[in-house]
């Protein structure tokens, strides 16, 4: 018998969450959690003395000292900090104020993921997805932290999640707006990406609605619940037109509220520092290393989202091979298919923009793991009575499962820092 037979669902999965989300936060003060990655633990130090500092010098952070440095910190906008500091505030202690929030934003995303993943699967292959992909490689790495990448996955999933939906409600665009604006605030340049993304999320979506025959702008789409709504494309670009304007708006004036604090520009420093260190060549043969960058990152995405990478390629080779019987038979209305491409398109496009840097780093294609990931596990949950067994198993547990999941793995992390286990890191 599932627990959801014997209690209400209305409120045992949020219930769950919350009691998830209340133990973690609890255990990070408990242990006195401190992360052994050299950005989180400045982020920490650095919301830790904002925290002691009136509201309106917040804007403003310096780097008091740390890594030896001092004056103003410009390597970002203030917008990763702000949260923890609230929190550290409200008394919850501000050493471990950031891994807390980094907790509710990965809550954020997971729950973010079982939504957009039921636009095209199943609730039940949605609801397996959610749980499978916090056990990628790349999640292990990143699972307790206080820096930017979770928030960044968020605010990028939350801008396609409504861009999907505002092509049924305009509504929904005010959601693209906000993804749009708290990409600036935290990520700075990282938010011209958000409307690009979601453009192109929204052509291949057009085209392969195309593909498949409804050809016309407004046609029925299957909902992932056994339904269907009408789609408007209008609706979503005039959301994505207004998330520029927003964006645009909310940047000038950050840039007026810093120069009143502190007499100087955010901008010009900001911005001159990020070019000069993208524009930054590390070779003599300039395409050559643009190419070097693409495999470097291609050996990333092929361990930090295992064994779903494989999945891909099997799949690609299939379809290369024309097997593809196989694949068509695993949605007899094809949605997964629908998601399948943009989703993919998305992943190519990060990876390509950034290969055009040769600052390379993990962190900078995040959000590429959980893309491409996501789009094999679906592939998977389709295609492997074994993969299907397993996850039949971990069901019986619903409508806790995602939530038990999340919290035996923060638990296995909290336990192997303890313990002083070694990292690992291929």
């Amino acid at each position: 018998m599932t627990i959801s037979r014997r209690f209400p669902r209305t409120w045992i999965q949020p219930g769950a969450w919350l009691i998830a989300l209340a133990v973690a936060w609890t255990t990070l003060v408990l242990v006195r959690y401190e992360s052994r990655d050299p950005d989180s633990a400045l982020h920490v130090d650095i919301e830790r003395d904002l925290a002691s500092l009136p509201a309106a010098r917040w804007i403003a952070p310096e780097w008091w000292g740390y890594w030896d440095s001092e004056g103003l910190y410009r390597e970002h906008p203030v917008g990763i900090f702000l949260p923890p500091v609230l929190l550290a505030r409200l008394g919850y202690p501000a050493a471990q104020a950031g891994y807390a929030i980094n907790a509710l934003y990965q809550v954020l995303t997971i729950l973010l993921i079982y939504q957009l993943a039921a636009v095209f699967l199943s609730p039940r292959d949605a609801r397996a997805l959610a749980w499978l992909l916090q056990l990628l490689p790349i999640a292990f790495t990143y699972r307790v932290r206080a820096n930017h990448e979770q928030a960044v996955l968020l605010c990028l999933l939350v801008a396609i999640y409504a861009t999907e939906r505002a092509r049924r409600s305009p509504a929904w665009g005010w959601l693209q707006a906000a993804a749009t604006a708290a990409m600036l605030l935290v990520k700075g340049m990282f938010a011209v990406l958000v409307p690009l993304v979601c453009g192109l999320w929204l052509i291949l979506g057009h085209v392969w609605s195309g593909h498949r025959g409804t050809g016309a702008q407004r046609t029925p789409r299957s909902t992932g619940h056994g339904g269907t709504e009408a789609r408007s494309d209008v609706s979503a670009w005039l959301g994505l037109a207004g998330s520029v304007v927003v964006a645009v708006v909310l940047g000038l004036a950050y840039e007026s509220a810093y120069r009143h604090a502190t007499g100087q520009s955010f901008l010009a420093e900001y911005l001159r520092r990020q070019l000069v260190l993208a524009a930054a060549q590390t070779g003599p043969w300039p395409v050559l290393q643009k190419l070097e960058n693409v495999a470097w990152y291609l050996g990333r995405i092929f361990w930090f989202a295992l064994p779903w990478t494989i999945v891909l390629l099997v799949a690609a080779w299939h379809r290369w091979r024309g097997i593809s019987a196989e694949l068509a038979a695993c949605d007899r209305t094809g949605r997964e298919w629908q998601g399948l491409a943009p989703t993919l398109a998305v992943a190519v496009f990060w990876v390509a923009l950034f290969s055009l840097s040769d600052r390379r780093a993990d962190r900078y294609i995040f959000p590429v793991y959980v893309l491409v990931g996501g789009a094999g596990a679906g592939l998977a949950l389709c295609r492997s009575p074994r993969l299907r067994g397993w996850v039949a198993r971990v069901e019986q547990l619903h409508p806790v499962e995602i939530a038990a999941v999340w919290l035996a793995l923060f638990f296995l992390h909290i336990a192997s820092v303890a313990l002083g286990l070694p990292l690992v890191k291929l």
